[in-house]
C-alpha cells in the first residue's frame, strides 16, 4: 500500500531542494558581473582585461572575437592560494584562448558545503542557454589538479557524431568506476535537470552512502534506467589521462595529464610537468593532430558502438518475433546491453558482447525477420 506520508515527504524535499537550488543560482548570476577574462601567472598571456580584485569567478570569453559557436565552455573551481593549481588552471586557460573555448573558474564558495562544483556547473549552464546562439553547447570540467600537455588538441574530437545526438554526458572510469574529475556535459535541461537531481542526494536519499560525496551521487544519478540512454564512457586515457607514482600512463601527442590519487607525491609530479608545460620542453609533448593515435582509435570507437547498438536491435527484434528464442541469445542480448551503458570505455568488451549475440542469433531473411529456427547459429 503507497505511504502517502513518505510520499509527500519525499515531494516536499524534492520541491524544497529545486527552490534552494533556484535561490543560489540566482545569486551566483547576480554575483557574475565581476567576471573578467583571466590568466593566474606573470608568465601568461591574457587575451583581453584584468582579473577582479576577489570575484566568485575568473573567466576567458573569446566572444565577440570569435566568429561561430563555440563547441565547448571549460569549467572548474579553485579556492585559496595554492600556485600549483593556479599553473594548471593556466594549462586550460590558454588552451581555451587557443580554440576559442569560454573558460570558468570557482575561486569563492557559493554555497557551504560540498555540492559547489554542481550547482557552479549548473550556473555556467544557465548563463550560456541564455546567450542563445552565441553560447557553448558543451562544457568539459576539469578538476585544478590537471593540465594540458597537447594544446593543439580541439575538445570536439570527443563529441558524438550527429546519429549520437541523445548522448549528454561523456565520461571516463578508473579502479573505482566513474571518475568526475574530467567529463563533458552537453548543456540542455536534461543536465540541469540531473546536476540538481544529484544535489539532492544528501537530503532526500540519506540512505546512499556517499564515498566520494558529489562523484557518488551523480554516478547514482547517472545509473538511473531513464539516464543510461544519455550516458556515454569513453577510454580514460583519450581526455583524462593519470599520472601514477611510477610514471605517466599515456605517450606524447597525448591531451591531458591528472594527478588523482597520489597524496603529497601530487606536488613534485605537479611541479616537474609544468616546468615541462611552461618551457622549451612542451613543443615536444605538443603533436599536430593528425600526428596522433586519436584520429585512428575514435573513428575506430564509433564503429564499434555502432555495430553494437545495430546488434542489440536486431537482437531484440529477433527475440520479440521468435517464440522459441533461446536461453543463450536473451543471455547475450541483457549481457551486451549491459556493456552498451557501461562499458562502452572498453571497445574490445563491446565487441566481445557483439560477437557473443551473434553467435546466437538466427540468420535474419531479406525483410529482416528471423529464419526459421533449425538454421539459428547455435544449431550449427
Amino acid at each position: 500500500m503507497l505511504d502517502l506520508s513518505a510520499f509527500v515527504r519525499s515531494r516536499l524535499l524534492l520541491a524544497t531542494g529545486a527552490i534552494i537550488l533556484f535561490l543560489f543560482t540566482f545569486r551566483a548570476l547576480n554575483e557574475s558581473t565581476a567576471l573578467r577574462p583571466y590568466l593566474s601567472s606573470e608568465s601568461s598571456q591574457p587575451a583581453a582585461g584584468q582579473s577582479s580584485s576577489d570575484p566568485v569567478s575568473i573567466i576567458y570569453d573569446p566572444r565577440p572575437e570569435w566568429s561561430g559557436r563555440p563547441d565547448v565552455a571549460k569549467v572548474s573551481m579553485m579556492y585559496g592560494e595554492n600556485e600549483l593549481y593556479d599553473r594548471a588552471i593556466d594549462t586550460h586557460l590558454r588552451h581555451a584562448q587557443r580554440h576559442g573555448y569560454p573558460a570558468y573558474v570557482l575561486k569563492k564558495e557559493l554555497i557551504t558545503g560540498v555540492w559547489n562544483k554542481l550547482l557552479y556547473l549548473i550556473h555556467v549552464m544557465v548563463a550560456e542557454m541564455h546567450r542563445g546562439e552565441q553560447g557553448a553547447k558543451w562544457i568539459m570540467w576539469f578538476d585544478a589538479d590537471s593540465a594540458v600537455i597537447n594544446p593543439a588538441l580541439p575538445l570536439s574530437i570527443f563529441l558524438p557524431p550527429e546519429e549520437w545526438s541523445d548522448i549528454h554526458l561523456l565520461a571516463s572510469k578508473d579502479q573505482a568506476g566513474f571518475n568526475a574529475g574530467m567529463f563533458l556535459i552537453k548543456i540542455n535541461d536534461w543536465s540541469i535537470r540531473t546536476l540538481a537531481q544529484a544535489m539532492t542526494y544528501e537530503w532526500h536519499k540519506p540512505d546512499i552512502k556517499l564515498d566520494f560525496l558529489e562523484q557518488t551521487s551523480l554516478y547514482h544519478e547517472l545509473n538511473h534506467t531513464a539516464n543510461r540512454e544519455h550516458v556515454l564512457y569513453q577510454p580514460r586515457k583519450w581526455f583524462n589521462t593519470y599520472e601514477f607514482h611510477h610514471a605517466y600512463e599515456g605517450e606524447k601527442g597525448d591531451m591531458m595529464v591528472h594527478f588523482p590519487g597520489l597524496q603529497e607525491d601530487r606536488w613534485n609530479h605537479m611541479a616537474t610537468w609544468l616546468e615541462i608545460l611552461e618551457g622549451p620542453g612542451q613543443k615536444e609533448w605538443e603533436v599536430p593532430l593528425e600526428q596522433t593515435r586519436y584520429p585512428k582509435l575514435i573513428a575506430e570507437f564509433w564503429e564499434t558502438l555502432k555495430s553494437g547498438k545495430t546488434t542489440l536491435e536486431n537482437g531484440k527484434q529477433q527475440m520479440k518475433q521468435s517464440d522459441d528464442a533461446s536461453s543463450e541469445l536473451a543471455g547475450a542480448v541483457a549481457h551486451l546491453e549491459t556493456v552498451m551503458w557501461s562499458e562502452t570505455d572498453q571497445p574490445d568488451a563491446v565487441t566481445g558482447a557483439v560477437s557473443e549475440v551473434q553467435q546466437h542469433m538466427a540468420p535474419l531473411t531479406i525483410d529482416g525477420k528471423a529464419a526459421n529456427t533449425e538454421m539459428r547459429s547455435d544449431s550449427f
